[in-house]
């Protein structure tokens, strides 16, 4: 579509270096061993060649993290996307 803008182009500069993610989330009381332990399997499963081969062939790029940056890549994507919903004067229906 050549006659339309995109994103940063139409205003939206923050939409230039959007990354998809996908994460395990847990109540915020749930116990720090028990956090530490559910990263701990998931880290070691997104890391095994077998895993990260299958992830590979539809396109995605497994980057485990820790619970502390996890938390702040949403929170981050939280003021951008809010940030994006101001700007745009957007209405829940």
């Amino acid at each position: 579509m050549p006659d339309v803008p995109t994103a940063v182009e139409a205003g939206y500069p923050e939409l230039g270096n959007v990354t998809e993610w996908y994460g395990v989330i847990v109540p915020s009381a749930t116990p720090r061993d028990i956090v530490a332990k559910l990263n701990g399997a998931v880290v070691k499963a997104l890391t095994a060649p077998d895993v990260q081969k299958r992830i590979a062939a539809i396109g995605q790029y497994p980057q485990p993290t820790t619970p502390a940056e996890f938390g702040q890549i949403i929170k981050d994507d939280y003021q951008r996307w809010g940030r994006v919903v101001k700007q745009a004067n957007l209405k829940i229906e």
